[in-house]
This record gives C-alpha cells, sequence and structure tokens, in this order.
C-alpha cells in the first residue's frame, strides 16, 4: 500500500550495517593495508555488514523494551506518569544534554552485557543520572562494566553482598567479608568471629573479584595472617565502604534509600 514504509527497522539495521563496514573498508585502503586484505574486505564487506545489521537488530530488539522499563521506572512507578514526566523533561535543553551521553554508554552496555538480566538495572542506572542531569562519572562506568560482564544468575550473587553489607555497616566505617569452606559469606567482627547469612552465595569469589577489579571493594590489609598468604585471601576476602554499599543497593535494588536494617 501507498502508506506502507519503504524499508522495515530490519531493513535499516541491515543497511546501516553494510555502510558501517563500507566505511571500515575505504578507511582501510587509505591506511595502505596489504592488497589481498583490501581484496577480502571489499569482498566479504556486505556479508559482515549483513550480519552485524542483523545481530544488533535482533539483540536490540530483544533488550530495548527491558532497558526502557527500567530506565522510566527511575522516574516512577507508575508507566504512565513515568511517560509524562519524560515527556517534560525531555523539552529541557539541560536534559537533552546530559542524556545524549549517558545513552551512548547506556546502549553500548546494554548490547555488551551477558545476562540479559541485568538490562533492566542498567536502565534504571541510566534512568536515575540522566533525570538528576548527572555525567556518568566512575560509579556509572564501574557498575556499568561489573553489570555487564555478570553470567546468568550472577545478579542475585551481587545483590546478597551488597545487601550483606549494608546490613553489617551501622557506625563501622567499612565492613570486611569473607567465605568460608562452604560457601557462606561472613562479616568480620573480630580476630576469630562474624556473622553469616542463612544461605550460600554462588560464585562469590568471582563477585569479590569484580567489585575489587572496578575499585567498588579493596582487599584487607593485613589479609595474610589469617589465611597463610595475602594471594590467598585475596580470593576470599573483600572490604567495602557502607557508602558505596548504599549507592550499589540503591541501583540494584530501587526503593532501598538506606544502607542499615
Amino acid at each position: 500500500m501507498a502508506d506502507d514504509p519503504i524499508f522495515s527497522d530490519k531493513d535499516v539495521f541491515e543497511q546501516a550495517g553494510a555502510g558501517l563496514v563500507a566505511t571500515l573498508t575505504v578507511a582501510a585502503a587509505n591506511s595502505g593495508a596489504p592488497l589481498p586484505v583490501q581484496g577480502a574486505m571489499l569482498m566479504a564487506g556486505s556479508l559482515i555488514g549483513l550480519g552485524f545489521g542483523r545481530s544488533v537488530y535482533r539483540a536490540a530488539t530483544r533488550r530495548y523494551p527491558r532497558f526502557a522499563n527500567g530506565f522510566l521506572s527511575a522516574l516512577d512507578a507508575d508507566p504512565e506518569q513515568a511517560g509524562k514526566k519524560a515527556k517534560a523533561a525531555s523539552e529541557q535543553e539541560s536534559f537533552a544534554e546530559s542524556l545524549d551521553e549517558i545513552m551512548m554508554r547506556s546502549f553500548r552496555m546494554m548490547m555488551d552485557a551477558v545476562d540479559e538480566a541485568v538490562v533492566p538495572v542498567l536502565g534504571y542506572m541510566a534512568g536515575r543520572y540522566t533525570f538528576e542531569q548527572k555525567r556518568p562519572d566512575v560509579f556509572f562506568r564501574s557498575l556499568g562494566r561489573l553489570l555487564c560482564d555478570l553470567e546468568a544468575g550472577e545478579i542475585g550473587s551481587l545483590r546478597l553482598i551488597v545487601n550483606h553489607v549494608c546490613k553489617q555497616s551501622n557506625q563501622r566505617e567499612i565492613v570486611s567479608l569473607e567465605i568460608d569452606n562452604a560457601g557462606r559469606v561472613w562479616a568480620w567482627l573480630g580476630t576469630s568471629s562474624g556473622l553469616a547469612p542463612d544461605t550460600t552465595v554462588p560464585g562469590a569469589a568471582r563477585i569479590f573479584a569484580l567489585l575489587k577489579r572496578e575499585h567498588l571493594a579493596t582487599t584487607p590489609q593485613p589479609a595474610g595472617l589469617r589465611y597463610g598468604t595475602v594471594d590467598q585471601a585475596a580470593d576470599v576476602t573483600m572490604r567495602m565502604r557502607p557508602d558505596i554499599a548504599t549507592s550499589l543497593l540503591q541501583i540494584l535494588e530501587p526503593g532501598q534509600p538506606s544502607a542499615a536494617t
């Protein structure tokens, strides 16, 4: 029919992918790449572009609704009210300025995430930063990288660990955790005692490592006194400031305004 679009959304992604590869092929030719490489890129360019466009389209259409729901929930729990507030905010110039950089980074994180369960969390974080007109800071980038690297089910373990820090944070400047042989996470109270949760935390050592990699936690010192060597202790111990735990919990579990319970 006359009103039907000439190109579907899928066509647009495929053409964009082909255009991107064509542009990169020209760039490779101008850079002086060996002729065999240039020839191979010319022959494979359309196929690579088609595959790239299709993969982006499929992932984006599958993940975007979950990202958008998380994004809007940062504004209001009621989707209708969130939509109205988003429309009103979008008319402000300052809102548009904060949105550009946040969405560029957030789209990449949404597509990079290993586990789709983290996509709503990424959307919520993007929404909070956007509507608070904050630039993507170290915390935004660090938590984004961590979330993207989580395997299936690990976001639940991350929430358990952060909650455990928050529960032990009353009047404490920093909370130290350790993992015992049964996989339980303990909060240190003294040299040989602690409080353990009721259940084990699957993959706790990997979550510890990711938190420390992103400088959201550190290894207690001198940790080696309890585990023989610092290297051995590093795998099963971590320290986190309560204010960082609170910030994490507010993103991971919206509606949790404070750390202490």
